[in-house]
């Protein structure tokens, strides 16, 4: 899940995973900045104050320009569009946590009941500015007047403190299920997860993902190159895999990965990942192999001019064998139905927004987990499946849409043609 940059106080991350029949959840909270200090994202993902010499109002301008400008062309033209497939007016829907304020969801199919999904979320920060304090939401939920809402009131989820604070748990046992998803697996307890040197001064989004034999590895980077590992025992990990696929990968994300400005922009890892093969469940003929499933998962181009962030999902296919070379990237951004576009938004509240003489930034809806929406359906999936993109809009509120597979994959560029 994505975690904020720019948030003020020690805040954590938490999506569902799969593992074969079990659910789990991976944890982990970084100390970010003073809550009096704004941040600024480059490139490497480190932070500049709001003091440094570059002008944000000067570079909102050119950005608030440009995407005004957009705005008034047919979305198609950059963008992906994707629309919901039970909604009437093809949007996407909201989370609610009654009356609790969240960010950063995460939607499953409960294991048992028919038209209901387990639902977690971060819920927002406490008043007060120091705390520490964090907590995830978790409820049952059904679809109620076109929103995914709680069922009874969410409970908080019991995650365990690590010490390292970035630990992977079965969900399983810390719900109201009705049994553990598999009796006394290792991650029955919170397991502190490891991951190959060098360590960078704030680890987040890392993702687990699960080879064609069901053994695990945890992806930590995906920019400015991909890092990841072999997950052993007890959260141990084997020595970064990136150089087996290094030469392959880097011709791949030359051509397709976004552009980044020096300042302002970065790239990072969003959500948890999904195995899918690339033809149709209902085809006869469709046999799930190494030539046609890979794994999927979504990274997002950030900007933050103006302290206002804005992100563009992006799908990323990798194979599903060591070295796991990337398979495919998407070539244009993916743009959610309803997603408000430049000049539809509101001004944010706060004295840096109204010194500016317009506003036409796009809404900033962040991604941070997909899953699929059938009952029984865990890792593994087709194109004419549908999937739920989870995300957060405007650091106020939590949504959903429910999508099929195969549009996300529609505009792809494949690396082999790169």
């Amino acid at each position: 899940m994505l975690v904020k940059g720019h948030k003020p106080l020690p805040i954590c991350i938490a999506f569902l995973i799969f593992l074969s029949s079990a659910t789990l959840i991976f944890y982990c909270r970084n100390s970010l900045d003073s809550p009096f200090l704004k941040r600024i994202w480059s490139t490497t993902g480190h932070g500049y104050s709001a003091k440094a010499h570059f002008d944000q109002h000067v570079a909102s301008f050119e950005l608030a320009n440009s995407e005004l400008g957009s705005a008034r062309h047919d979305i198609s033209e950059t963008h992906v569009e994707v629309f919901s497939v039970s909604a009437k007016d093809k949007k996407y829907f909201l989370i609610e946590f009654g009356g609790e304020e969240a960010i950063n969801p995460s939607v499953i199919p409960h294991p048992t009941l028919q038209d209901t999904w387990t639902i977690v979320a971060q819920q927002r920060r406490s008043l007060i500015a120091s705390s520490v304090w964090y907590a995830e939401l978790v409820c049952d939920a059904k679809f109620v007047k076109g929103k995914l809402a709680c069922i009874k009131p969410p409970k908080i989820l019991p995650i365990a403190v690590t010490s390292g604070d970035k630990c992977v748990d079965d969900l399983s046992v810390l719900v109201d299920w009705t049994s553990e998803t598999i009796a006394g697996n290792e991650y029955r307890v919170a397991t502190e997860l490891q991951r190959p040197p060098p360590i960078g001064a704030v680890e987040k989004n890392w993702f687990v993902f699960w080879d064609k034999e069901g053994d695990p590895y945890i992806h930590y980077d995906i920019a400015p190159r991909r890092v990841f590992a072999k997950l052993g025992y007890g959260g141990s990990v084997g020595q970064d895999l990136t150089p087996w696929a290094a030469a392959s990968d880097e011709k791949c994300m030359q051509n397709y990965m976004p552009k980044v400005a020096d300042q302002l922009e970065s790239i990072h890892q969003a959500t948890n990942s999904l195995s899918i093969t690339l033809c149709k469940r209902s085809d006869l003929g469709c046999e799930p192999n190494d030539s046609n499933t890979y794994l999927m998962t979504i990274f997002q181009h950030k900007s933050f001019y103006s302290f206002h962030s804005v992100y563009e999902p992006y799908v990323m296919l990798f194979k599903r064998a060591s070295p796991f070379e990337i398979h495919a990237i998407s070539s244009k951004p993916i743009w959610i139905h309803g997603r408000a576009k430049a000049g539809e938004t509101q001004r944010p509240d706060g004295p840096e927004f109204e010194v500016l003489g317009t506003w036409n930034q796009s809404e900033m809806v962040y991604v941070t987990s997909i899953s699929w929406k059938a009952h029984g359906q865990k890792y593994h999936g087709y194109i004419d499946d549908v999937v739920f993109i989870n995300f957060g809009i405007e650091d106020a509120k939590t949504a959903g849409i429910d999508v099929l597979a195969g549009d996300l994959v529609t505009a792809i560029g494949l690396c082999f043609n790169s």
